[in-house]
């Protein structure tokens, strides 16, 4: 079990067999800065798995989550942040980070909802010190997508998320000279792969099927994103998303697909 260890900015260090780093458990910068044998592969300043927004289709004037404060605990390998109820989104989000010293690390996203929303959707973000798209499975193949610089491109789960994704919902990003795309392939598995070049480890992370409407990719400032949930939800409903995150050495993909397929096995 790895111990999380405070630091002088208010952080968790961690320390697990070959991934280590910091997770920021407080305000906006909630996530993990990463670091492999201490070279960081993080992006500067910015993290991996950061709860960065909530959509939805009736609520179309806010979207970044305000959160100014949050409360956590912290036991031995498991950091627990809690995220409150607030004026702009009527949701309570607990996020649960697992730490485990094979680098793996497990993430719970438990979200309790005291209004209801249409076609809610909450996204997370990681940004990655790369210059090339990440991989991803689509029609059953990994690939690096191909995409504007100024593009959100969606993978969808199916058709029905594909109708969410472009609903208006990231009409926003007209406003920074951006738009979003729907790339018209389904993704495979909700798996997305950082592989540097000149190694063959990898990072893997991974979402439930049944709880991922969508992928999406970009390069502003070099993002990949999973969105969760996408489905009507009502006042008092909570719903728990399970998430995972690897570092491991792989020779070629179908590793990658073995590890998700044993993982998720509710799909």
């Amino acid at each position: 079990m790895s111990v999380l260890k405070l630091n002088e900015n208010g952080g968790y260090g961690f320390q697990l067999k070959r991934l280590n780093g910091v997770i920021h458990p407080r305000g906006t910068g909630n996530g993990l800065f990463l670091e492999v044998n201490g070279t960081p592969i993080t992006r500067f300043g910015m993290c991996a798995i950061n709860l960065e927004l909530y959509l939805s289709s009736s609520d179309r004037l806010r979207f970044f989550i305000p959160i100014v404060e949050s409360y956590y605990e912290v036991d031995e390998g498991v950091l627990s942040v809690d995220f409150d109820d607030m004026d702009a989104w009527n949701i309570h989000t607990v996020l649960t980070y697992d730490f485990q010293p094979d680098d793996c690390i497990d993430v719970t996203f438990d979200f309790k909802f005291s209004r209801g929303y249409g076609g809610f959707e909450a996204v997370v973000s990681s940004y990655f010190d790369e210059q090339y798209a990440p991989l991803l499975n689509v029609g059953q193949e990994w690939i690096r997508p191909h995409f504007q610089p100024n593009e959100q491109l969606f993978f969808t789960r199916d058709d029905e998320a594909s109708v969410l994704m472009l609903d208006g919902r990231w009409d926003w990003l007209q406003n920074y000279g951006r738009c979003a795309n729907d790339d018209g392939r389904k993704y495979s598995l909700p798996v997305i792969v950082y592989r540097s070049e000149s190694t063959k480890f990898v990072l893997i992370q991974m979402i439930e099927l049944m709880r991922c409407p969508a992928i999406s990719v970009n390069m502003f400032p070099i993002g990949q994103a999973f969105s969760l949930i996408g489905e009507n939800v009502s006042s008092g409903e909570q719903i728990s998303v399970r998430s995972r995150l690897l570092y491991r050495e792989a020779a070629d993909l179908d590793a990658v697909t073995e590890w998700y397929e044993a993982w998720d096995t509710a799909r």
